[in-house]
């Protein structure tokens, strides 16, 4: 039984661990796409409908899953899809790393979720994550005299994507026990309408649309169907903090990614920043992974 529960406790981690490394180079299809000028809109949108479509066959076999979904379901599928649709339009026309660290404010978004919703009391190590955050906030932002906010569109949506995910990740929680299938399927299928009404590209007037296709597919059946159906495996079947902890490695892989395949770097202050935004997400861990090592329910 110890042996059947350390392999399972593995390939929940692997799911994470995958899941983090997909949502670190979530950017790369996105700029590909666009680049050989369809739209950022239409190509993410016609991502997640043709990803949709190749799910559409498995889950009517298996409808039982939709049925078992219910409201909290839907909701987490809602938020799901509205943190795709603000987080992938900020990646596409933004600073990878700066709209990704943006988005990892959700510690602080989700610590007020909870005192909120679930009524849990925000003790001194989150009161020390939600200082961290902000205060990395500020110096990533960069304006340390007066309010720091973001500096464009793209870090307004990378910074909402943030809010929308703490709260999708409040309905994983509240939804665990449900069909990942069935949930895996709302979230995609939430997510194409969801970002029509977020993006503003229209095609280019010459569009490479072989390339384009082509990336479209690898967008679907190697980053959208895996990285959902991973995220949500991993994160029903693990408590929180280690979830969150292992997630973080996303922050990692598109720092880097972004620096040696676009370019794009940040200077000292930023890193101060981002190393502070970071911190957050691991001291918000802390009782998560302090429960997990005294024994406590592997799920949420």
């Amino acid at each position: 039984m110890t042996s059947n529960a350390e392999s399972a406790a593995g390939r929940v981690r692997l799911a994470l661990i995958g899941s983090a490394f997909l949502w670190g180079t979530w950017w790369l299809p996105l700029r590909a796409i666009h680049g050989l000028g369809m739209g950022g809109s239409l190509a993410v949108s016609a991502g997640f409908a043709l990803a949709t479509l190749l799910l559409a066959p498995w889950v009517m076999l298996r409808w039982r899953s939709l049925i078992a979904c219910g409201w909290v379901s839907l909701a987490c599928a809602g938020t799901f899809a509205a943190a795709f649709a603000l987080w992938s339009e900020g990646l596409i026309h933004g600073s990878v790393a700066r709209v990704t660290l943006l988005f990892y404010l959700a510690p602080v978004w989700g610590t007020v979720l909870a005192r909120l919703v679930l009524k849990e009391p925000i003790t001194w190590l989150r009161w020390l994550a939600i200082a961290m955050g902000l205060a990395g906030a500020a110096l990533l932002l960069g304006d340390l005299d007066g309010i720091p906010l973001p500096r464009d569109r793209a870090e307004w949506l990378g910074l909402g994507g943030g809010v929308f995910w703490a709260l999708a990740l409040l309905f994983v929680n509240l939804s665990a026990g449900r069909r990942d299938l069935g949930r895996a399927f709302l979230i995609v299928a939430a997510t194409a309408p969801a970002y029509m009404l977020v993006g503003a590209d229209a095609p280019a007037s010459t569009v490479d649309w072989p390339a384009a296709l082509a990336w479209l597919g690898v967008f679907a059946v190697v980053w959208i169907i895996p990285v959902v159906w991973l995220t949500l495996f991993g994160a029903s079947r693990m408590d929180p903090g280690r979830v969150a902890v292992i997630l973080l490695l996303e922050v990692a892989v598109a720092i880097i990614s972004a620096a040696i395949i676009a370019g794009e770097t940040l200077d000292g202050v930023e890193i101060l920043g981002a190393v502070a935004i970071i911190g957050a997400g691991i001291v918000e861990s802390v009782p998560g992974l302090w429960r997990g090592a005294r024994g406590g329910s592997s799920r949420p």
